[in-house]
């Protein structure tokens, strides 16, 4: 949603009874990143947990409309993968 400019709330809250999977990454709106939204804003990746996505809220919208699927992350930060499986699991956490 952040690549379109939406919001990533009010989209999952749209497909909320039709998600069969989620895939977690997160990204912050960055003026001085190379990469640019549909809408010209600069985006760039961050660490999962530290970004604009409001991934916990997310999870929690999925879980209170019955889903019970898997969880996918993808994170290609320099930070070190116990790290990054960490964060994940704590955002998860506190969704639930």
């Amino acid at each position: 949603p952040l690549w379109v400019d939406e919001s990533p709330l009010e989209i999952i809250d749209a497909v909320k009874d039709r998600v069969v999977h989620v895939h977690i990454k997160d990204y912050e709106v960055s003026e001085d990143s190379a990469y640019k939204t549909l809408g010209g804003r600069g985006i760039r990746e961050m660490p999962v947990g530290d970004g604009s996505v409001p991934i916990a809220e997310a999870i929690r919208i999925l879980i209170d409309n019955g889903y019970d699927g898997f969880f996918s992350t993808e994170d290609s930060t320099p930070t070190e993968v116990t790290e990054k499986f960490s964060r994940v699991v704590n955002i998860i956490n506190k969704a639930l």
